[in-house]
């Protein structure tokens, strides 16, 4: 301001006070002196555009010069922008870190306010800027499908035709495709369930539509259009979706295999979830309450039985250490006459990985001591005679079934017993039973406290289903 008094009236030391006037907060304006300006304006002389008695005029633009090493850093930015699917919710201040990662200088780089103004420069009303989780300037695009088809069209009537025609189609059409799979809605929160995997219609749901259109015209079978689809998903976003196809297949051949490496290499070509994703599943169904709680629900309407048996682990050890002898229990649960209501399969959630230990801690059953009655078991039987047990029996269909089995083998090879049910049998199957893994008692099956703790744990189940006298078979 001292200089611009000094200078007089002149057009230029107006122009300067003018802007200075209007400025509250230099740093915050980010004002710079140009230093040939600042010479020129300190020494009195007439602006760059102006010609004087020291030389002939230096025109130079009205705006700032471009610096094309920003420029070509901001443009990065903006590719790993759109080609990152798997998220969709960036910082500001996160762009300008992976920048410094990816090795672009400090003096390269666009600062914070002036990368979102860059970025609302060059996305217009494809970008947004919100505030999520407590981060500040978050950046979100949407609708890029219509800046896809725009930015190509510019390119097509600014750029020479180093490219064939093909090519430039096939490129927008995979920027499309990206485009949309980022702003599908996918959860991890959960896992897949049975019907996302096996029914058509909610696997193609679960499908980008413009996905689904191109996989069409390339393949014209709908389960392998619908696993590789699948597949492309999940390599896309690897951290923010888990494939119902790929989940299925990694949970089948864990149940069939039991291998790791094998699990392991089918996901790292994108076909399967890994064997840890494999392992949390099952953690996750075992911890599950709301599991849990549906299987009882679902059950109270069917015929359960509960089964008991040995449970031998590493019985063949040549130390012999590490084996394990206790019992199993499984509820087996039908269906009953013309009750055709199917079992519900509840929503597992994805909990968090936990050691062995912790997850087991509470799901055992409570041991009882059994002790033993006074009197002998035998003594307190009551034997009638035989003849108040006679009574008139007709022999039942399945007697008359056998007889006719037996009778088959005197002409012709012998069906299994299986085999002739099917052919006699007629009307609706009640379909196969439910099998439902109860705890494992780390005591020996023969023990009274054993056997009296399992009884015990099978009647509190029992009540749960309104069952009043449960039916248990051990071996």
């Amino acid at each position: 301001m001292d200089v611009c008094n000094k200078r007089g009236n002149d057009e230029w030391s107006l122009r300067v006070s003018s802007r200075l006037h209007c400025c509250v907060d230099l740093v915050a304006e980010e004002a710079r002196y140009h230093k040939m300006c600042h010479d020129r304006f300190h020494l009195g002389k007439l602006s760059s555009g102006t010609a004087d008695e020291s030389g002939p005029s230096i025109c130079r633009p009205a705006h700032r010069p471009k610096d094309s090493k920003k420029e070509a850093s901001f443009l990065t930015l903006c590719e790993q922008l759109e080609c990152h699917t798997d998220r969709y919710l960036y910082s500001i201040t996160e762009l300008r870190d992976q920048l410094l990662k990816s090795g672009f200088p400090e003096a390269d780089i666009y600062s914070v306010k002036s990368l979102k103004m860059k970025l609302h420069e060059h996305y217009g009303e494809h970008v947004v800027f919100v505030e999520h989780a407590g981060r500040h300037d978050v950046v979100c695009l949407t609708r890029m499908a219509s800046f896809v088809l725009r930015e190509q069209w510019e390119k097509e009537i600014a750029e020479p035709d180093d490219q064939t025609e093909s090519q430039r189609i096939v490129k927008t059409a995979a920027k499309l495709v990206r485009a949309q799979l980022r702003e599908m809605q996918y959860t991890r929160d959960i896992y897949p369930s049975e019907t996302e995997i096996s029914d058509a219609d909610a696997a193609l749901h679960f499908i980008p539509s413009l996905l689904h259109v191109f996989m069409q015209e390339l393949i014209q079978n709908q389960l392998k259009e619908i696993a590789i689809s699948n597949s492309i998903i999940q390599a896309a976003r690897p951290r923010s979706v888990i494939s119902p196809i790929l989940f299925g297949l990694g949970v089948q051949t864990d149940h069939a295999y039991g291998s790791k490496w094998l699990l392991d290499e089918l996901a790292r070509l994108r076909f399967s979830i890994s064997s840890a994703e494999v392992h949390r599943f099952k953690q996750s169904v075992m911890l599950s309450e709301e599991n849990k709680s549906s299987v009882c629900e679902s059950m109270t309407n069917h015929f359960t039985q509960w089964v008991g048996d040995n449970v031998d682990h590493n019985v063949a050890s040549i130390d012999g250490r590490g084996s394990f002898h206790g019992m199993g229990l499984i509820a087996v649960t039908s269906l009953t006459g013309t009750n055709k209501m199917a079992l519900r399969q509840a929503a597992i959630k994805r909990l968090s990985r936990v050691s062995a230990k912790a997850s087991v801690r509470s799901l055992g059953l409570p041991i009882q001591e059994y002790t033993k009655p006074g009197k002998s078991s035998l003594s307190l039987v009551v034997i009638k005679e035989l003849r108040q047990l006679k009574s008139p029996v007709n022999f039942s269909l399945a007697s008359k079934l056998d007889l006719i089995w037996m009778s088959r083998s005197l002409h012709f090879s012998r069906h299994s017993w299986s085999a002739l049910m099917q052919h006699v049998s007629t009307g609706e199957h009640n379909g196969k039973s439910n099998v439902m893994f109860l705890p494992i008692v780390d005591l020996n099956p023969s023990d009274g406290n054993c056997i009296y703790s399992t009884l015990c744990f099978i009647v509190s189940q029992a009540k749960l289903l309104n069952v009043h006298t449960p039916c248990i078979t051990f071996d």
